[in-house]
Parts: C-alpha cells; structure tokens; sequence
C-alpha cells in the first residue's frame, strides 16, 4: 500500500497580489491534513472513496480501467475532475495504471473551511505519481500554487512567484504573542478561483507601489516584536486590499465594536480571518453566533 499526506494552509499576508508577484507569509497547518491509500483493486475498476473529518463517506466514484471514464459516482462534478487529474497523469506515468487501483482520501478538517481540499488533493497524486504538483495545480485548479506549497512544507513559508516559478524560503515564525491570535471561520466557504477572476478583470496589473507595500508588511509580519505593532500591521494589511478591491474591511462591515483587529485570510468574503486579541474574544463571538475559533495550538 502506497500512503501518502499533505498539510491544510494558511495565507497570512499578500492576498490576491500574491499572483502578481507579491511575497506572501503562509503557513502550513499542521495539525489539519489529507491523507491518500492507493492499494490494488480487485473488482477490476479504478475507484475512489473520500472520507470526511467525521470519518463518513462523503464521496465515491468508479472509472473504467483502460479509458478512465466516469462509470458512476455520487457527485458527478467531483468526478469527472478527478478523471480528468487522472487521465492527466496516466499520459505521464502510465506505468503507475497497469493494473486497476482503489484511491482513498481521508481529512481531519472540514471541506468547507477552505484550509485547502483542492490543494492537498493535488499535492497527494502529485507525490503518489512523482509528478510537478505546481504544475498539477496550474493545469486544473490555477492560482499561485502557494498552498501546494504547504502542503509539504515542514516550517511556515515565504512564497513569491518570479517569472511565473515558485520560490520558496524557509522562515521561522513563532511570535511571543502567538497566545492571542485566533482564526475565526465565518461560516462560509469562499471559491478562491472565483474570487481571483474577479479580482484580475478588475485589477489586470496592479501598482508596483502595492506589491512593494505588502512586500514591506510581510516582512513586517514576520519580525514584529509585540502585539501592538502586530495589530497596527494587521489593519494597515486590511486597509491596502480594501482600497485595491474596492472591499470593506471584516472588521468595518461585521465587528466594529471587538475590542481587537482582525484580517482576512485568502480571498475576501469567507472561509477564516485572523484574530488577534488581549483577552479571548471566545465569548463575543458566540454571543455573534461563530462557534469555530481555532487559537494557534490547534492548529499549527
């Protein structure tokens, strides 16, 4: 049996103009993952079965052995990507299908977080095939490829595309006030790739003065020394994209009375933002109706 896993991720700065070349603080999860078993099938077929963090099925499929092609599954759309991913790689290590093979996922985190579902996946047949997972992700899902990038990662990360190639630096990011960040999901699953398109018709080629900007507040990110400074770099983060997508600020439009900051992470509208705060803000979100506050031992 062939066992495979990959990180879920985090985008802490460089949001949308991380795709234009901008540097990014990401950070690999690690206590949330998905995990891949390839084993032989003996009915003959290729299949697939996925299991949630509750450890239900939540999706099946079977594909014709020689073709490839969609038999039936429970969601056609999951389907007939993965068919696509498939026959993909099968045109690049056909040796990997000469016999009929069962493929079984299985996360510890929710697919409807956006901690990265689709990019683990990617990184798992990437790693099963021996195959260019930046380029698997360009190929079917696009975006900057920096959260295939965590999926394998062992330390949080500096990614910056140049050239269109990925580039990758090591850091290490630990601040003393980590016990008062916390990630807050909002209770809605943000489509990352949507987002992105919109962003680009509006925003075909944004000031170099921005990328510079949020280069500096990386940079920032990474060496402030106190929560105070941290937060001021949080709202001045929040207060670039806004002016860049015409977008308010999470904190404006949903919690102008917390007594903190807050950012958003990823593309704008759902999925988790980052909180940081003196006290626990677990009370004032429940009173809100946010049940979903992670603090940062559980998760990195």
């Amino acid at each position: 049996m062939n066992q495979f896993k990959a990180w879920a991720k985090f985008l802490i700065t460089g949001e949308y103009l991380i795709l234009h070349g901008a540097k990014g603080l990401a950070l690999p999860l690690s206590q949330y993952f998905q995990e891949l078993k390839v084993t032989p099938n003996n009915n003959h077929f290729f299949s697939w079965k996925a299991f949630d963090e509750k450890k239900s099925l939540w999706f099946e499929a079977n594909f014709e052995t020689s073709s490839l092609q969609l038999i039936d599954s429970s969601d056609q759309i999951v389907a007939l990507k993965i068919s696509e991913m498939l026959s993909y790689l099968k045109k690049l290590r056909p040796n990997l299908f000469k016999i009929a093979l069962q493929f079984e996922t299985h996360m510890n985190f929710s697919r409807h977080w956006g901690l990265g579902s689709s990019s683990t996946l990617v990184s798992l047949l990437a790693q099963w095939s021996q195959t260019d997972a930046f380029h698997l992700q360009k190929m079917f899902f696009g975006g900057s490829g920096y959260d295939v990038a965590c999926a394998t990662a062992n330390s949080p990360l500096i990614y910056e595309l140049q050239n269109n190639r990925p580039q990758i630096t090591p850091v290490r990011w630990s601040p003393v006030f980590k016990n008062n960040l916390f990630f807050l999901y909002q209770g809605q699953k943000q489509d990352t790739r949507e987002a992105l398109v919109e962003f680009h018709k509006k925003n075909p080629s944004p000031f170099q003065q921005d990328l510079q900007q949020v280069n500096r507040l990386t940079q920032n990110f990474l060496m402030a020394s106190n929560l105070t400074d941290f937060m001021l770099y949080m709202k001045e983060h929040e207060n670039l994209i806004s002016q860049i997508t015409g977008q308010k600020r999470i904190k404006d439009k949903y919690f102008s009375d917390f007594d903190g900051e807050m950012k958003s992470l990823g593309a704008w509208g759902g999925d988790f933002i980052l909180v940081a705060s003196i006290d626990n803000p677990r009370d004032y979100f429940i009173n809100k109706g946010y049940t979903v506050l992670k603090n940062w031992n559980e998760l990195i």
